[in-house]
């Protein structure tokens, strides 16, 4: 049996998978990732500097 990479197979029967990502929403995950690392980065060099009191 050969599955399309549109297809998933579910006991037996084969459904079709459905887009839930659209690309706003991916484009919104990308940002967040990028602003997200960015706030992550400063806090560690900020602990970085003042040591324990972090």
């Amino acid at each position: 049996m050969t599955v399309n990479s549109d297809t998933a197979v579910t006991d037996g029967k084969e459904t079709e998978l459905h887009r839930v990502i659209g690309p706003k929403l991916l484009l919104f995950l990308i940002m967040g990732d990028i602003i997200g690392a960015g706030i992550f980065a400063i806090t560690g060099k900020v602990a970085g500097q003042v040591g324990g009191a972090a």
